[in-house]
């Protein structure tokens, strides 16, 4: 496994299993942070500037970060929970899904899936909204906040069509931009002309294999999956009794990114996946 190092601190993630499970329970990411003076830590060391201060999760002993006194560490209950709050108040509790990822407690995903907001792509295939956050108390990752869909049928989280709705919202002591994110939620609709531009195109046998192919040459897809993908659009296929579309060409590449058992950190997946949409659009 890779090893950081930060000054004399020695790091090494724990098993890929066990930090990339997936939870329903928004409280797991609400553990006490704080940041204190390093030499406050580790008496007797003298610390230079960028790593005088440390991230420190004192509930579970972590050092999570270091870094320097002007590092603003915002909590994840100061920008998750607010969101989830008005989500549940605009659309009721029992209709926001909640799915977390919680890496080494340092990185940190969530997704709220709006149920009550469904929106039926073709016969038996439904989407639904879906706001995605992320933060970091490590540095690696900013805190982000998009728009998104959620695919009922594999459980899919498309990635890719985060893309123009994609909010780097910036953040001061916590506080988010609510109004950008409902103004989101409101015309998520605006998507559904794309999603059935790719139902609409009928692909042959022999477009798919040119399709992969270009998959294969263009992105950074893992190879090793490949082989996956035909029996996964064969099932939805049966499952949806369709065609061979760009829509479910896709979902299967989409589904082996969401469902294998592959070392890799949502964002990277996400990039993937925007690379993989890429190349069927425009071979539509």
């Amino acid at each position: 496994a890779e090893t950081k190092l930060f000054g004399f601190f020695h790091f090494k993630p724990v098993n890929q299993t066990s930090f990339m499970k997936t939870q329903q329970d928004l409280n797991t990411l609400y553990f006490e942070v704080e940041k204190v003076k390093s030499s406050d830590l580790f008496k007797g060391h003298t610390f230079v500037s960028g790593i005088d201060h440390t991230i420190y999760a004192p509930q579970s002993k972590k050092i999570l970060n270091v870094c320097s006194d002007k590092y603003e560490l915002v909590s994840n209950h100061s920008l998750f929970n607010p969101i989830y709050t008005l989500l549940c108040d605009r659309f009721g509790k029992d209709m926001i899904e909640v799915k977390v990822q919680n890496i080494e407690d340092r990185k940190f995903y969530v997704d709220l899936i709006v149920n009550n907001k469904p929106f039926n792509v073709q016969k038996g295939d439904i989407v639904c909204p879906t706001v995605h956050l992320h933060n970091s108390y490590d540095g690696t990752l900013k805190f982000g906040m998009a728009v998104g869909f959620h695919r009922l049928v594999c459980t899919n989280g498309m990635m890719a069509f985060q893309e123009e709705a994609a909010r780097n919202l910036k953040h001061r002591s916590g506080v988010v931009n609510f109004k950008e994110l409902f103004v989101l939620l409101d015309n998520v609709d605006s998507q559904l002309e794309r999603f059935r531009k790719l139902t609409d195109r009928r692909l042959t046998p022999k477009e798919m294999e040119q399709i992969t192919e270009l998959i294969k040459e263009k992105t950074d897809f893992p190879k090793q999956l490949i082989k996956e993908v035909p029996e996964v659009i064969a099932r939805e296929q049966i499952q949806l009794n369709t065609d061979l579309t760009g829509w479910l060409a896709y979902h299967g590449f989409n589904n082996r990114l969401n469902h294998a058992d592959i070392k890799m950190h949502p964002e990277f997946k996400e990039k993937i996946d925007r690379q993989v949409l890429n190349v069927i659009e425009i071979f539509n």
